[in-house]
């Protein structure tokens, strides 16, 4: 985590000082050295946050729970996890069609860094995710709405651990145990979606205090939020 920060320290320092050589080509009102700097002060909070994350939400403790589930079904192993881990009671679906029978908290785009939806307050302990993987043999199944399955696999959102690394739970195939963001996309899956319960309070404070707010458009949250209401 340190390196990280320093090395997005030097980064921003860097474009600061490489914009300062621009100069001319802007006007007063559109400062170089300024618009770098305030990038670096936004770089600086948003490690800070995600500093604080790692504290308030610690996963180093938490063991992938062991339940007597069928193999492939890391949908139903998913949302027991999520009731008794964390409280939170989803409706109970197939893995492509739970995004139906309970809230999208976020869409994301493939290349997408976790990281920053944690920082962002969007995604959180206890939520679950929707992952695409390209070897299962149900990616031709149809949704609810009559579309090809989004997404496949899903896992449940555990937090933080000392490294700065999310972690999650999951039943894939057989196996139920923990697995990083970055074993994730080594493995080829593809998280495509979150996925929080229709009365998650927390999360619609939060959306009414963004929609309210007069930064919504500068990075508080991504635009492709949406919010599910079935």
């Amino acid at each position: 985590m340190k390196n990280n920060y320093v090395k997005n320290i030097v980064l921003a320092t860097a474009l600061l000082l490489a914009g300062s050589s621009y100069q001319n080509n802007f006007s007063k009102d559109h400062n170089p050295d300024k618009l770098l700097a305030n990038r670096l002060e936004r770089i600086i909070e948003k490690d800070k946050i995600f500093e604080r994350k790692i504290l308030e939400q610690s996963s180093d403790e938490i063991s992938a729970p062991q339940y007597r589930t069928p193999p492939d079904y890391c949908s139903r192993y998913a949302k027991i996890a999520a009731e008794n881990l964390f409280g939170k009671e989803y409706v109970r679906e197939k893995a492509w069609n739970l995004r139906y029978k309970n809230k999208i908290a976020s869409p994301f785009k493939e290349d997408q860094n976790l990281k920053e939806l944690v920082t962002n307050n969007i995604l959180r302990p206890g939520m679950l995710i929707g992952i695409y993987n390209p070897k299962s043999d149900y990616n031709n199944k149809i949704d609810l709405e009559g579309n090809k399955a989004k997404y496949t696999h899903i896992a449940t959102f555990l937090g933080i651990n000392d490294s700065g690394e999310l972690e999650f739970a999951h039943q894939f195939g057989k196996k139920s145990d923990k697995i990083t963001e970055q074993e994730l996309r080594k493995k080829k899956l593809v998280p495509k979606e979150i996925i929080t319960t229709k009365n998650d309070k927390n999360y619609l404070a939060f959306l009414e205090k963004i929609r309210e707010s007069e930064f919504e458009s500068k990075l508080l949250i991504p635009k492709e939020i949406i919010e599910v209401n079935l």
